[in-house]
């Protein structure tokens, strides 16, 4: 992007997100945040944070529930692997507890083949790449 200004493409997008979301379109305020190349998907209780799942005001306590949403997920995991596409190396750890909780309930009304049981599928590459810690918790 050429340098910014007081009217560069990066403000302009700012700007516009900030319409939309004023006028309740979350997912356009969203793809216009995620446009300007200075935000990512961010995690949920980061206080600064403005993107969690494309197209959920996670801001407001009202909408919690729409975190669990499929289609949010969906949406999301396409953003992932349109930036995983252009560099492999990039991670977005932030979603994985979504990712979970959508394959439990998949694996809790019956579908264990989408939700990824053991044996049927592959890890993601994103969470075969996360750093492992060792905790005792955990290890015990």
């Amino acid at each position: 992007m050429p340098p910014e200004g007081p009217w560069g493409p990066g403000r302009f997008l700012e700007d516009l997100a900030a319409g939309l979301c004023r006028e309740g379109d979350t997912f356009g305020a969203h793809l216009c945040q995620l446009l300007t190349g200075e935000r990512t998907l961010e995690a949920v209780d980061a206080p600064s944070s403005l993107v969690c799942l494309l197209g959920v005001e996670h801001r407001s306590p009202e909408n919690f529930a729409s975190l669990l949403e499929p289609l949010a997920l969906h949406l999301s995991e396409a953003f992932e692997y349109a930036v995983r596409v252009g560099n492999a190396d990039t991670l977005f750890p932030t979603i994985q507890p979504f990712k979970l909780a959508h394959a439990t309930l998949l694996a809790d009304v019956g579908l264990t083949d989408k939700a990824g049981a053991p044996g049927t599928r592959r890890p993601s590459t994103s969470s075969r790449r996360c750093p492992r810690t060792s905790s005792p918790t955990l290890s015990a």
